[in-house]
């Protein structure tokens, strides 16, 4: 909405910026005629300089308006944007456009808002309703959490921490499943341990070190042991405690 009322107000500004063109006479003398071609008679005369407002453009003829109100028609090819005088002063002009330029985004900028406080939505819908709704769906989100998994044959069964079930998994031929938390479980193939979470997405694999077996599982850990060797890992493969045992 707020998007929208900004497009419309910068269109707004710039019509009003280019609504009516001015342009310079850059002969010493020109004929300003009743229509658009030299078969039309003279009705008056522009000088070097003079500042002409465009009004329409008809190929090489425009239609223009002087400062005392006399309109006509001249060849396009002796007016210029600027004269003379003003190429002098370009430098300053510029900077003033500019500065005119920050106005009119400023104004329409604060215009924008006014009318997106009347027009557009209340304050209290939206309080009402995006923060409830995600709030909802964090709640949700946060309940994914694993309670228990069964197995038959090679179909996993994962439940949330109601006992309601969630979800069956697929176990590929040759994989085991090892242990569960509340946060992933874990299979072993070719001493390839793999991590899922409640999806059955995987999340990480680690190979096992020669003589390396699985031990268990605790939170968002799992233990290993090679010999007398014990090592802890996180959920991303990292070692993050490594122990010997007599």
């Amino acid at each position: 909405m707020k998007r929208k009322i900004t497009i419309i107000l910068m269109f707004i500004g710039t019509i009003l910026l280019n609504a009516q063109e001015i342009k310079y006479v850059n002969a010493s003398k020109l004929n300003i005629r009743e229509g658009a071609g030299k078969k039309y008679n003279v009705i008056a005369k522009a000088y070097k300089n003079e500042k002409v407002k465009i009004i329409s453009e008809q190929g090489n003829w425009s239609e223009i308006e002087t400062d005392n109100g006399i309109k006509g028609y001249v060849s396009s090819s002796f007016l210029s944007v600027n004269s003379e005088i003003d190429e002098a002063k370009k430098g300053k002009t510029d900077k003033w456009n500019i500065i005119v330029f920050v106005i009119l985004m400023f104004l329409v900028y604060k215009a924008r808002n006014f009318i997106y406080a009347i027009f557009g939505p209340s304050n209290s819908k939206k309080s009402t309703t995006t923060p409830n709704y995600n709030s909802t769906q964090k709640n949700v989100q946060q309940k994914k959490i694993i309670g228990n998994i069964s197995r038959k044959d090679n179909i996993i069964t994962i439940y949330d921490e109601t006992g309601r079930k969630h979800k069956s998994c697929i176990l590929i031929p040759g994989e085991n499943l090892m242990g569960f938390t509340q946060s992933f479980y874990i299979t072993i193939k070719d001493r390839i341990l793999t991590l899922y979470n409640i999806e059955g997405s995987k999340m990480k694999s680690k190979i096992l070190f020669p003589d390396e077996h699985f031990q268990n599982c605790i939170g968002n850990n799992y233990i290993t042991k090679a010999n007398n060797i014990i090592r802890t890992y996180d959920i991303d493969g990292k070692e993050l405690n490594k122990r010997i045992v007599h």
